[in-house]
């Protein structure tokens, strides 16, 4: 059986996505055979802008806009039937997966941590729930499948080459609902994935004025500030520095929680 990597080259940590995707592939799929990367952008010169790669040949989809829909449309004519395709955790490429599972009758599952090729042809997913106290196996029934990947797994190393791009595919806009769009770039990169000293922010710190002596700290530090779930939704911090399991999942050497209830989604 064949894989495919599904890589958003438009998403600001696209070499995070592609060294997870690589890191599961080497731990699960060794002795399946590696097909074309498949390259969603809705800018072309994002492809020839990133000078590493998790597999050596690919496949541009090319949309008009970064909308699902179009995505959508783009991925169909380049879909075979028996495959297993790997999109990474990113919230648009979870959506992605299941609508395309959906569209092309086969099977599909958020949130893999692990895949199993039964003797039998049956391939096993497994993968977290109620806020990872539960490992769950779930079984794909029919071909393709689609899977999207939790997030926080094991990297590799990627490819010092740029990926060799076989074809180019272009889908103009697919929705039709688009009335006009205005894209802001995010001008701050508050670098929570790959910290090694983290200092995370809870209801206990109390407010605003509380986050700005964490920020004071993690700087002192060395580190970067987060915080847990409460002190976003009171937007104490913006959304993207939240923590836990509707967060970004981390691996720092050294975490310091203050006024953090240590509740599992945030453990």
């Amino acid at each position: 059986m064949r894989y495919h990597f599904i890589v958003n080259m438009d998403a600001p940590d696209v070499r995070m996505q592609m060294q997870e995707q690589k890191g599961f592939a080497e731990t699960y799929l060794s002795e399946w055979t590696k097909g074309e990367a498949i390259l969603l952008t809705a800018s072309r010169e994002k492809l020839y802008q990133c000078d590493q790669s998790n597999a050596k040949e690919a496949i541009a989809a090319v949309a008009e806009n970064d909308v699902p829909e179009t995505f959508l449309e783009a991925l169909m004519p380049l879909i075979c039937n028996d495959d297993l395709y790997l999109f990474s955790g990113e919230l648009q490429n979870v959506q992605l997966a299941v609508r395309m599972g959906y569209r092309t009758g086969g099977s599909s599952v958020n949130g893999a941590h692990g895949i199993f090729a039964e003797d039998n042809g049956q391939v096993t997913v497994r993968r977290m729930m109620y806020s990872n106290h539960m490992e769950v196996v779930c079984g794909l029934c029919r071909p393709p499948y689609f899977c999207s990947l939790a997030n926080g797994l094991e990297r590799a190393e990627l490819l010092d080459r740029p990926f060799e791009i076989k074809e180019e595919t272009f889908t103009a806009e697919a929705s039709g609902h688009v009335v006009s769009e205005e894209i802001i770039p995010d001008e701050c990169d508050h670098g929570l994935e790959d910290a090694d000293v983290v200092i995370a922010g809870g209801r206990g710190i109390g407010g605003r004025s509380g986050m700005e002596l964490l920020y004071r700290v993690a700087q002192a530090a060395g580190g970067r500030a987060g915080v847990s779930r409460p002190a976003a939704m009171n937007a104490w911090a913006p959304m993207d520095q939240m923590i836990g399991v509707s967060g970004k999942l981390l691996h720092p050497q050294i975490c310091i929680a203050a006024g953090v209830s240590g509740s599992a989604a945030f453990y």
